[in-house]
């Protein structure tokens, strides 16, 4: 199977509002510059630095939503982000973060690996020579250091290997879009290292293997499941470009390993990252469970498996994760996500892990497996399309317009309309999910068989020729360690305080399982769907605890008798849901410049920024006046700091990308206590300086402001004279320097 084309499917419902949400309030607002900056400075060194991998995550999920729907915003931030990336390169062509004596440590290949998917993400979208240029010299790079004869994948960075040997996906992507084969032959060099001894593992990785003699997850070489499940990703792209079947068989062994020892009733278990035979524990509290990262990468591996063989399967599994795991991790306005989610007890929003950056691993990684989703909801075959997802929408695939109605799977009934372009014979593949054991399926109210996985309709096809599906919604009890849990179609219901509280009874759920909706519940909580039963209301998991507070708790396996008074004693903290000592909210957004578009003192678009000097304790700092982010007066660390050791004056300077003509700057203070008092402006072109401004006995402690005649400049400098606090009396303070025509 092959994904439908860009551009071609639409999804509507909540599915589709969910899509939206994610693009226009996390994929389009998401500052460039602080994920592009850890690039330019290059200054990480350490295990706990990997701001390397942040720009990787959510430009491939800004490139999949200019696929999905492409808009002047998505190309736009699209064309700056690449750009910027790009302009960040060391001579040699390394795309990463860290300084030349740590390369290679930590997680500064897994890095590279993400700079290297996004380039080619981009020239698959824009064709860009740029684009392609820059993902061949740093795979060059690579090749370079970790090549035959150099040091081996395996001894390098965290986790035995598995992050670094992850960069394989990319490669072969490279070789797949050049045809070079120094890039086929690295990456086949990549998987012969892990047959390999290493340093740290005498026997070597061994994932081919082991996973072909049927190891279980958490018995490979490093249980990581996030990072071992994306070497098996680039496997299967090795498989697509050489046609090696181990590589295929391999990887479907892993995937059954998964199923077998991992997967859960909402998606796939994890416990504090690692593989840890979730699927029997997952009744009973887990520490940190269920990492978001660890989601989206199994409905991506899953998603190539489909591709690959055409199990409906993998189907199944992309649907059950989607409904249920995915999308109740991310908050209900897009803006940001769980890093974990559990069976009960609270949604915890994700911390921050670099507060530079202002993001976590998961919350730019969610978003890679949300908006994956129009491309396998509508599929390709040589023989015809492929309908795998049942939401309300459209696709044109292979000269046929497909357009499914209903409110599925709120309801049980869908309708497609198939129009080809003229009457003609193909086969149209339509997905039975495992869990619709009787489905009703009629073309033009005639009756047809339906055989397991997908049913394959082979016909000519007229204009406006109608399919109705009648899927089997009864809800099912699901047994597990004593326990039971409610399932109805894809979507696991679950309890919510908010809609059934506590109360002096005990229920017992029985063998007569009508829900009768309830949509004023629903309505309540914000809920997509909410059912009763008895004296319980259950509403999606999905929705339940989603408004993300310690007050909001759930919980969806339940005893048998259930204690309605301890009902939401489940033992599941929030403490077990964050790797934060203290509950995090969502970060408030950030002050920003004027407009990102136009001004050209941002480092994304080429501008540099120099100082006589710097706080010792802030190394680094000059290069944050023209980052686009700018202090509060509550938090004004984002700023240059001069020494204080050296008394006034002192200067701060902006040089543009290329000779511009200017007429306003816009300069924002850091401290409110320290404010500059006197200072001037002014710029410079070809050595000839000119005065723009010139400040005595300002009073003004957050911004000012200059307009002047238009004037042809390559630099404007700020040199400060005094500042307000006189407890510090050498110090100059800016957070940010706006520049514009």
């Amino acid at each position: 199977m092959t994904h439908a084309e860009p551009g071609s499917v639409r999804i509507g419902g909540r599915l589709g509002e969910k899509l939206d949400l994610c693009v226009s309030n996390r994929l389009l607002v998401q500052d460039v510059e602080s994920v592009v900056a850890p690039y330019r400075v290059k200054t990480e060194t350490g295990s706990a630095d990997w701001r390397c991998e942040y720009w990787g995550k959510w430009f491939t999920s800004l490139t999949l939503a200019d696929a999905y729907r492409s808009t002047p915003a998505t190309r736009t931030l699209r064309d700056t982000a690449t750009n910027a990336l790009i302009a960040t390169a060391a001579p040699d062509g390394y795309l990463g973060t860290r300084t030349p004596a740590h390369r290679l440590e930590g997680w500064d290949v897994w890095g590279c690996k993400y700079a290297l998917l996004g380039l080619i993400a981009d020239y698959d979208r824009t064709h860009s020579p740029a684009a392609l240029k820059a993902a061949r010299r740093q795979t060059d790079v690579l090749i370079a250091e970790l090549g035959p004869g150099k040091t081996s994948i395996a001894d390098v960075g965290e986790w035995n290997g598995l992050p670094a040997s992850s960069v394989l996906e990319p490669v072969v992507l490279l070789y797949e879009r050049t045809g070079e084969k120094r890039y086929l032959a690295f990456a086949e060099h990549i998987v012969g290292s892990w047959s390999e001894k290493s340093k740290r593992l005498p026997n070597g990785m061994r994932l081919v293997e082991d996973s072909l003699a049927g190891k279980n997850p958490d018995q490979m070489c490093a249980p990581k499941a996030y990072e071992m499940m994306s070497c098996f990703e680039g496997l299967c792209e090795l498989f697509r470009a050489t046609g090696k079947r181990t590589y295929l068989d391999a990887s479907v062994k892993i995937a059954d390993g998964i199923f077998r020892e991992e997967t859960t009733l909402v998606g796939v278990g994890t416990s504090n990252e690692v593989w840890f035979g979730g699927a029997t524990k997952q009744t009973a509290p887990v520490q940190k469970p269920m990492e978001t990262c660890v989601t989206a990468t199994w409905m991506k591996l899953c998603d190539q498996l489909l591709r690959l063989t055409g199990d409906s399967r993998y189907a199944d599994e992309m649907e059950k994760n989607l409904y249920n795991g995915l999308m109740g991790a991310m908050m209900p306005d897009g803006k940001w996500w769980a890093y974990f989610s559990g069976m009960m007890g609270v949604r915890v929003p994700s911390y921050v892990q670099h507060s530079d950056v202002g993001l976590s691993c998961c919350v730019v990684n969610g978003p890679r497996g949300l908006m994956l989703t129009p491309f396998w909801a509508f599929m390709q075959r040589p023989e015809g399309p492929v309908v795998n997802l049942y939401a309300p929408g459209s696709a044109q695939v292979g000269g046929v317009k497909l357009a499914i109605s209903g409110d599925y799977p709120v309801r049980d009934h869908v309708d497609i309309r198939v129009t080809p372009t003229k009457a003609r014979p193909f086969t149209l593949s339509l997905r039975i999910p495992s869990w619709s054991e009787k489905t009703d399926l009629k073309v033009n109210g005639h009756p047809i068989v339906v055989t397991a996985g997908y049913t394959k309709i082979h016909r000519t096809w007229h204009v406006d020729d109608r399919i109705s599906i009648t899927f089997d919604m009864q809800p099912k009890l699901i047994d597990s360690s004593g326990q039971v849990a409610l399932r109805r179609g894809p979507i696991v219901l679950s309890l919510d305080n908010r809609l059934t509280q506590n109360a002096a009874s005990q229920v017992t759920l029985g063998s007569n399982l009508q829900l009768k909706p309830n949509p004023t519940a629903a309505k309540k909580i914000g809920a997509w769907m909410a059912f009763d039963l008895g004296s319980l209301t259950f509403c999606d998991y999905a929705s339940a605890g989603n408004a993300f507070t310690e007050q909001n708790t759930f919980r969806t396996w339940l005893p048998q008798p259930l204690n309605m008074a301890t009902l939401y004693q489940t033992g599941q903290t929030w403490q077990s849901l964050t790797h934060a000592p203290t509950w995090t909210n969502p970060p408030k957004p950030r002050p920003q410049v004027e407009s990102r578009l136009k001004d050209l003192a941002l480092a994304t678009y080429g501008a540099s920024a120099t100082s006589d000097s710097e706080y010792s304790r802030e190394p680094g700092c000059t290069a944050k006046v023209i980052d686009g982010v700018i202090s509060t007066p509550e938090e004004f660390t984002n700023r240059w700091h001069s020494s204080v050791d050296r008394a006034h004056p002192h200067w701060i300077e902006v040089r543009l990308a290329r000779p511009s003509r200017i007429s306003k700057v816009v300069i924002h203070f850091a401290d409110p206590a320290g404010y500059p008092v006197d200072f001037e402006g002014t710029v410079r072109l070809n050595s000839q300086n000119h005065r723009v401004f010139d400040v005595t006995g300002n009073r003004q402690s957050r911004t000012y402001s200059a307009k002047f005649e238009p004037v042809v400049v390559d630099t404007f400098r700020l040199t400060i004279r005094a500042s307000a606090n006189p407890a510090y009396p050498n110090a100059a303070q800016v957070s940010e320097i706006e520049i514009y025509r």
